[in-house]
């Protein structure tokens, strides 16, 4: 693979005083000085790096700037590497307005865009777990047959009583389970969800029950139970939003998921894969990229260098 300099933060370091980003844009000035063309990109976190919450960085409006020639084109072939979970022309147009450039969706990768590669999974029946638009996000990345967590709920009216008023509702009457809800084969989690509680919950059932958590499926011994893949984008523990202080992330629910599935069959929670920053195949992927974009705006030279600014 291509070099591949990074400038990381902790997520604590809000003010860059570090000398980091000084040292990347030393680089890169020189670069541009020396070859008209570019012979690297550039790939740019998101968060707390372009924009607080909604709000655009002027140092990140500015560092763009460095990176257009006379006519206001870019000149250095960049792409935006995020372990937000959003649509991907939602936010290349976000990208577009607080920077003022072009940005096209396939310029945005998101923690689970690599997930496009995995297609031995597509026609399997998956449980996306996310929040807003997780149901058209798991289709966008090519899979068939998607369920939520409030599809289990339905199919499995027993499973959820973490909450004392579920516990009431289900005394009053029969809840039967629905003998027609299809086995579920993957869980695909591309983001923390809302409800944690009712997520941990029917999450650890459906790993231990081979995805039909019902009477039938129950295991001998949850130390022995045969380990549903799951595959997991973006483990960061937090995140720099508008408060003061990081917030967590989706890092975090995991951390909830290992440590219960531990707690629970004393085995480590294994992960068909890990996707998103800072995993290889992330920025494999973005290295492509990079190279698409490079040839549409012109740039002939091989891309021999990658910086990824966050």
């Amino acid at each position: 693979m291509r070099d591949r300099h990074q400038s990381l933060d902790d997520g604590y370091n809000t003010d860059s005083s570090d000398g980091s980003d000084v040292r990347v844009k030393t680089e890169l000035d020189n670069a541009i000085l020396e070859d008209e063309e570019a012979d690297f990109g550039i790939l740019f976190d998101v968060d707390g790096v372009l924009a607080r919450g909604s709000t655009p960085l002027n140092a990140a409006v500015q560092a763009i700037r460095l990176l257009e020639d006379e006519n206001g084109q870019l000149k250095v072939p960049v792409a935006f590497v995020t372990n937000a979970c959003n649509r991907s022309h939602d936010k290349a147009a976000q990208i577009q307005k607080w920077l003022n450039i072009q940005v096209t969706p396939d310029q945005v990768i998101h923690s689970p865009t690599p997930v496009k590669l995995m297609t031995e999974f597509h026609d399997k029946h998956i449980l996306v777990v996310g929040q807003e638009y997780r149901v058209d996000i798991a289709k966008d990345l090519g899979f068939t047959k998607v369920s939520t967590i409030e599809d289990v709920q339905k199919a499995y009216p027993l499973l959820d009583m973490v909450d004392h008023e579920k516990r009431k509702v289900v005394a009053t009457g029969e809840h039967k389970d629905d003998p027609n809800f299809p086995p579920i084969e993957a869980v695909l989690m591309i983001g923390e969800p809302t409800h944690w509680e009712s997520h941990l919950q029917l999450l650890i059932d459906l790993i231990l029950t081979d995805g039909v958590p019902n009477k039938s499926h129950t295991p001998r011994s949850v130390k022995t139970a045969k380990q549903l893949p799951v595959i997991a984008c973006n483990m960061d523990l937090v995140f720099m939003h508008q408060a003061c202080m990081p917030r967590f992330g989706h890092g975090a629910f995991l951390v909830c998921l290992e440590a219960l599935y531990k707690k629970i069959t004393g085995h480590d929670l294994e992960y068909r894969a890990l996707i998103g920053k800072p995993c290889e195949i992330t920025y494999r992927y973005a290295e492509h990229v990079i190279g698409d974009v490079a040839k549409r705006i012109g740039v002939t030279r091989p891309i021999r260098k990658l910086y990824f600014v966050g």
